[in-house]
Parts: structure tokens; sequence; C-alpha cells
């Protein structure tokens, strides 16, 4: 039986600038969340995978990086553009949960479920962005996790109420049904059918979202171990390390110093970073993009079926105050573009210069020996040189431990 009314437009619920603002964020989402490349070599059991895992924590670029992964600097850009399109996206969709909840009881059902599809997309960028969630600094990701958390209850609300108006489901009351002829087949019951749909997906978000929040999280105590493994060291191996920095033959005094006392410091330190969490991390991403195409097919297969059964005179092809707002929240994502990308041309010749000039100065801090020579600092064993650096820069470890 065809339903006799799916209620008024709303275009500030399915107008189609709310429509393109989630695809949009969804697109964007899909771009910089990608597994970093740099994994896949930490994860292999090549000899020097240590000695490389501490050359790339230093920003030393690696033989073929350009081929292989993208550059700290880079990082760096795809995180500030996920961070800002996370925050557009999740003030936006607590700002829709909120109208939502208060106007629950004059929605109608065709209109809810397309805001449950739109709202569930948030939870890609969610998912994109927990994996540098700390990167900007612990207050602003524990902000942020917060307003995940906010939004997070707010849609199991609105999950369960809009669960509830799907059992009234009926064909011969205005608003209490919709067309489905793009998302079911003739003859299929309903609400069995959007039960299954919306049990389903709704497992997925909540799960991945979780997920995701969690290994954000474990990854911020793994910040403190690694901390912790640096400042363990004994004072009697720094001041080895000392000695081979300041002696005039470093490659005999290196003699004085246990080469597998070092290398079992540097797996410690690396391990510390925990594999295993950004295996998790990229999967979640995976999970939530796989859902990403399933709901935006719903989304429009939705509208496209009920347009022309609104009730006469309503249309909702319309722009309203919700569609221009949300339209202009983008415009914090293409300034967030904007903004890396000058960053990035403004310092491109300089920043190798300062690379050198940082990894020099970290390899030879002491002021008795700052004239020493690039080629005495070659000289020295790479184990000794890249623990040195390490040692002195912990920061930069900080920063990629949430990629």
């Amino acid at each position: 039986m065809a339903c006799v009314s799916i209620g008024e437009a709303n275009p500030d619920i399915a107008g189609i600038g709310i429509i393109w603002w989630r695809r949009e964020c969804a697109s964007e989402g899909s771009l910089f969340a990608p597994e970093d490349p740099n994994k896949r070599w930490m994860k292999s059991g090549s000899p020097q995978f240590l000695i490389r895992a501490l050359a790339w924590t230093l920003h030393e670029r690696l033989e073929g990086e350009d081929m292989l992964t993208p550059t700290l600097k880079r990082l760096k850009f795809a995180n500030r553009i996920l961070l800002a399109g996370n925050d557009s996206q999740t003030f936006t969709g607590i700002a829709l949960l909120i109208s939502a909840l208060v106007q629950a009881k004059t929605l109608s059902l065709y209109h809810m479920h397309v805001l449950y599809d739109v709202i569930s997309l948030v939870v890609i960028s969610n998912c994109a962005a927990s994996t540098s969630i700390f990167s900007e600094g612990v207050f602003k990701g524990y902000i942020r996790i917060s307003l995940i958390a906010i939004w997070a209850t707010l849609f199991i609300s609105y999950f369960g109420v809009f669960a509830a108006h799907l059992q009234d489901w009926n064909d011969n009351l205005p608003q209490h049904c919709y067309q489905t002829a793009k998302t079911a087949r003739p003859g299929d019951p309903h609400p069995r059918v959007e039960n299954i749909y919306i049990g389903i997906t709704f497992a997925c978000t909540l799960s991945t979202l979780c997920i995701a929040t969690m290994y954000a999280l474990k990854s911020r105590s793994h910040q403190r171990t690694t901390h912790a493994t640096i400042s363990a060291v004994s004072d009697e191996q720094r001041r080895w390390f000392a000695e081979l920095d300041s002696a005039p033959d470093p490659t005999q005094a290196a003699a004085k110093f246990n080469r597998r006392d070092a290398g079992q410091l540097a797996q410690q330190i690396v391990l510390n970073r925990d594999l295993l969490a950004w295996q998790m991390q990229d999967m979640v991403v995976r999970v939530a993009l796989f859902q990403c195409p399933l709901q935006i097919y719903s989304i429009f297969a939705l509208r496209s079926a009920n347009e022309k059964s609104l009730d006469k005179g309503s249309t909702e092809r319309e722009w309203g105050f919700g569609q221009i707002v949300s339209m202009v929240l983008l415009g914090m994502i293409v300034l967030s573009v904007a903004d890396g990308v000058t960053d990035v041309v403004r310092r491109e010749d300089g920043d190798v210069l300062e690379a050198e000039m940082g990894m020099q100065q970290a390899c030879c801090p002491d002021r008795h020996i700052a004239s020493l020579t690039r080629r005495h600092c070659r000289e020295r064993p790479v184990w000794v040189t890249l623990f040195n650096c390490y040692t002195s820069n912990t920061d930069n470890l900080f920063f990629y431990t949430q990629r």
C-alpha cells in the first residue's frame, strides 16, 4: 500500500544544502584519513628498522621518502584539516540533534530517517580525527573528546526516539510513513526492513566511535609511558653518551658502550608506540568509511523517492537558515586548507636548512663542542647520533603518536 502523506517539506533537514554539506564533510574525512605508509616498515623485521624509526622520529628524511610517505610537515597539514573538519561537523551534529529532539513530536518519519543518516556521517570525521586528537595539546584533545561524548549521548537519545516512531508505521496516517521504492523491494514488510537497517548502522556507528575514542585515550597514555622510558635512562648511560659526543675518535670511544643495551632501549621506545593500537585505529576508520556510501545512498534515495510526494505547495529545493549556516561552517575547513597550503609554500625552502641545523645542534648540544663540523657528527656511529638527537627532541615523538 502506498503512503497517503509523508508530510510537508523541511529544507533545513532534507534540503540540498544540508545534503551537500554532509557529502563534502564525509569526503574530507575519507581524503585525509588513510593509513600512513610509514607504519608498514615499522612492522617489518628489517635489522635496521629501529634506526629508521628513530631517524623518522627526528624528522630526518629517509631514502625515497617522497615516494613512500608524507613528511611530518604534510602530516601536520593533514591533521590540521582533519581537526578543523571534526570540530565543524561535531558542533553542527550536536545542533541538529538538539533541534531534532526538540521537534521530535512534529517531525515526519521521512525527515527523521533522513536526519538519522545525515547525523550518522559525523562518525567518519570523529574516527579520522581520533588518530591526531591530542596533536594540538592535551587540553584541546580532552575538549574534543568531551564534545564527541556529548554528540554520542544525543545520538543515542535520538536513535531511541526514531526507533520508537518507526514502530508506529502506518500507511494510512499522515507523517507515519514514506515512499520506499528505492530503499526496499516491493512487498517487504515495514518497519521490519527499516529496523534491520538502523540496527546495523547504529551498531557500526557507535562501536567504531567507542573504539576510536578508546584508542585515542590509550595513545595519550603511551606518550606518558614513552616519556618515562626516556627519563629512566641511567646517569651512567648518559655519561657514556656524553663521552662519545666529546671524544676525538667517536668510533673508538663507542667500544666502551654496550651496543646491545642501546638497541634494547631503542626497541622499548619504539614499541611504546603500540603498533597494534595504530592498526586498530586504521581498521575503525575503514569500517566507518565503508558505511559512508550506504548512508549517502540512503539519503539521496529517500529524497528522490519522496520529493514528489510532499504535500502540495511545499518543496525542499528552497534555501533556509539551517542550510546556509551549514554551508558557511564549511568555511572553517576551507580556511584550514588555505592556511596550511600557504604555510607549506612559505617554509618550503627554509625547512631543509632548519632541519640540518637542528640535527647538528642535537648531535652536538654542548657549547664547548658546538663548533664541531658536520663531518664529526657524521663520523659518530649512527645509533649513537640518533639516540642523542632523540633524547633531546622527545616532543617530536609525542606529536606523531597521534597518527
